[in-house]
């Protein structure tokens, strides 16, 4: 397992007992992925995190992974509505994508944090992948309308039944491919 933070490798380390085919390092990933070509069989970068790791992550993954071998990635979806649109409550998302400076800005206890984040559509994810050799077996994203929701509602016991529906239709829509959702996640495979 790679992650840039020190303290997030150190964490991983002491969560349980692995097996001894199991190791953590901290590094940078903007360059490569520190590991032999067709060494891997499944990879995973998710939480939006495949949009902090590099602009070179599907080549390098065409590069790391075997035959057959597959990645599990989450993106932030530049065509997220969260992104599109103006709301002028707080909502339950606590990040934005800033697809003009390609930015996440955090909001963590009343505090913003940017992390350099690329946003990324079905669409280019799509030609992305066959640009490297690997096919998309399935892309969707979630939470599109939840995402939004102003925080208030979820603390109301009266509102449960809207943010019930509206959970609904997310689950809907991440079936149905609108791609409009917050997330944009998909299996690859090599």
């Amino acid at each position: 397992g790679f992650d840039i933070c020190h303290q997030m490798v150190k964490q991983a380390r002491t969560r349980r007992i692995w097996s001894e085919y199991v190791d953590f390092e901290a590094t940078d990933l903007e360059e490569r992925i520190p590991t032999d070509d067709g060494s891997v069989s499944f990879a995973v970068a998710n939480f939006g995190a495949a949009s902090e790791v590099s602009g070179s992550l599907l080549q390098e993954l065409s590069r790391v992974l075997e035959k057959g071998g597959k990645g599990f990635l989450s993106f932030y979806n530049a065509d997220a509505i969260s992104n599109l649109w103006y709301y002028p409550w707080p909502s339950t998302l606590r990040a934005h994508l800033n697809t003009y400076n390609n930015t996440l800005e955090v909001w963590y206890r009343d505090k913003v944090y940017t992390v350099r984040g690329n946003g990324m559509t079905a669409h280019t994810l799509k030609e992305e992948c066959e640009r490297y050799g690997l096919t998309m077996e399935w892309v969707q994203t979630y939470p599109t309308f939840l995402s939004i929701v102003p925080r208030f509602f979820f603390r109301k016991t009266r509102y449960q039944k809207l943010v019930q529906a509206v959970t609904e239709v997310d689950n809907a829509l991440a079936c149905q491919g609108s791609y409009r959702g917050t997330y944009l996640t998909a299996l690859v495979r090599k």
